[in-house]
């Protein structure tokens, strides 16, 4: 038997896909606010929000006559027509938020309209709605909801701690300010204050609210234009990136959306910055048509479809790579500490030797590798332990790994060669030959023109044995061997990619294996023409596999650890 359900029961469940814990209801509540064009926003937290959300507002209030409409499901002041589906240019329009709440908890609704001489005040408790009556507020609305899932014991204990909830509601409270820009925002926690974000406040010194010094020192600007829309934001750079993507917040419209495509995008944006398994740090916020755009796809409002989805993620992608070509993503040193604790004047720390004579014209014999001048400025570029280049800047001094500068140089080359066609190569006068598995050897035979076209040539050399006859010609110490075993392990990892990212991952072990190593010493003019040939790269911050190829110190950092500052 068919039979419709009690309007309570259908609130339930209703609550059950809009109300998920305290962070949901502080959602809902500050989105609500923002459409009723708010200037300030105060939000207010008990037990993690399990125990009181509040959220005050300066919006346009609530009509007296109105007030029992706020609390019925499907009522909304947001949505009129069919049509208005297609231009949705407010935070809500489904008309469930406060119906699905009052449905889960106690809520009590105080609004004053701004024409109105004075208020009304509204409670639902047990998802029974008592009749308003008459209340002094100023303009605005006032909403407490009290003891969350409490009628809902089954929910309820699902919530998590105190402390975990209100790490929630923080989240949630910091993307909505993050968004509005030109209102001010403030969460206090048991009466005491969490974050506050001034109305003038710009995005910049948001994010420095909400997420410290050191991420927003970090932030490069992006910008990016096309037909399907426009990009701006920042991404921090890679040194702040994180072994999962709760840092990238992307905003479409003005709304925070978890979109895989967009998410994609950047990635795809970080590809030659950061290293397998992490995740960048980006705050980023396109802005659409809103007929292109269909964010009616779940409850929470947090995904969306996109119409012209290719375009976008060319967009997001090239800017964001734009955005981190043009920034200095040198890796800041860590803090120096200094070489000695204070001494007290007439103390010493240890008795000094004597000196040793030293001979005019004879050097004094010192442990360690020799060191290299680079350049004609004595001291201004040196190779240290056959690993390093320290070089002179005008803020202090850059520590280089010399294989990690010149594997990205050789990348980029690569890459240039093969997007005209082929890489030029060169073949060996005596074919190295190596053992392999006959599976690899039937990887290398199915790859065999995209290997060609990166300038390997590669044939079977009877059953069990692999013979390289040509490598590319800009690649003058490759270890032939080391980069067959990096194909074998592409091999064993199953089915061979795309061609594309096939020749990606070939040119990557490529410039890899034909970089100079730790422990080659380089003459003079080979580090000149090393950093020369770096410094003309459209970036060379990092190596073929996304790590940092310098460090950078700064004049401020010797002076701490020498202890004159």
């Amino acid at each position: 038997m068919i039979r419709r359900l009690p309007s309570e029961i259908v609130d339930r469940i209703a609550a059950g896909e809009v109300v998920e814990r305290p962070a949901s209801v502080v959602k809902e509540l500050v989105e609500n606010a923002l459409d009723a064009g708010a200037r300030r926003v105060e939000v207010d937290l008990e037990k993690g929000g399990k125990d009181l959300v509040r959220v005050a507002d300066d919006g346009t209030g609530i009509p007296f006559e109105e007030l029992s409409l706020a609390l019925e499901s499907h009522a909304t002041s947001k949505l009129r027509d069919f049509e208005d589906f297609d231009h949705l240019a407010t935070y809500g329009f489904r008309g469930e938020a406060l119906a699905s709440i009052a449905a889960v908890a106690s809520v009590r609704l105080v609004s004053r309209a701004r024409a109105a001489d004075e208020g009304g005040e509204i409670e639902a408790r047990e998802g029974k709605v008592a009749a308003p009556r008459p209340a002094a507020i100023p303009k605005g609305t006032l909403v407490e909801v009290r003891d969350l899932f409490a009628q809902v014991p089954a929910r309820r204990k699902f919530l998590r701690t105190d402390g975990a909830e209100l790490a929630h509601s923080i989240d949630g409270f910091v993307r909505l300010a993050l968004a509005a820009e030109g209102v001010e925002f403030v969460l206090r926690h048991e009466g005491r204050p969490l974050h506050r974000f001034p109305a003038e406040a710009s995005l910049a010194e948001r994010i420095r609210e909400a997420f410290g010094r050191e991420t927003a020192e970090a932030l490069l600007p992006v910008s990016g234009r096309a037909p399907a829309g426009t990009l701006e934001g920042f991404v921090a750079a890679p040194r702040l990136s994180r072994a999962d993507a709760s840092r990238l917040l992307l905003f479409v419209d003005g709304r925070f959306v978890r979109d895989r495509a967009l998410a994609r995008a950047v990635r795809e944006g970080f590809h030659d910055f950061l290293p397998g398994g992490r995740f960048p740090v980006g705050f980023l916020f396109l802005s659409v048509d809103p007929a292109t755009v269909d964010p009616n796809v779940h409850p929470t409002k947090v995904e969306v479809r996109l119409l012209r989805a290719r375009e976008i993620f060319s967009l997001v992608a090239g800017a964001v790579r734009e955005a981190l070509r043009r920034g200095d993503l040198a890796v800041p040193a860590p803090t120096l500490r200094p070489i000695a604790e204070p001494v007290a004047v007439g103390e010493a720390p240890f008795p000094f030797p004597e000196p040793e004579p030293f001979a005019v014209g004879k050097p004094r014999a010192r442990e360690g590798p020799p060191l290299s001048l680079a350049t004609e400025r004595s001291l201004r570029t040196l190779q240290i332990h056959d690993a390093y280049l320290v070089r002179e800047t005008a803020e202090g001094f850059e520590v280089i790994d010399q294989h990690a500068l010149h594997e990205r140089i050789l990348l980029e080359d690569l890459r240039g060669q093969f997007g005209a066609g082929s890489v030029e190569s060169q073949r060996l006068l005596v074919p190295e030959v190596f053992p392999a598995a006959r599976a690899d050897l039937g990887f290398l035979e199915s790859v065999a023109s995209t290997l060609a076209s990166a300038g390997l040539g590669i044939e079977t050399f009877g059953e069990e044995e692999v013979a390289v006859r040509a490598v590319p010609a800009c690649l003058r110490r490759l270890d032939a061997g080391a980069l067959l075993r990096d194909l074998f392990d592409l091999a064993r990892r199953g089915e061979a990619p795309p061609r594309e990212a096939l020749a990606e991952a070939v040119l990557e072990r490529l410039a890899c294996r034909g970089a100079v190593m730790a422990g080659d010493r380089l003459e003079t003019a080979e580090i000149e023409a090393l950093l020369a040939r770096g410094a003309a790269l459209p970036h060379d911050a990092t190596c073929a596999h996304a790590r940092p190829t310098r460090i950078r110190f700064t004049l401020a950092d010797l002076e701490k650890a020498f202890q004159r500052r």
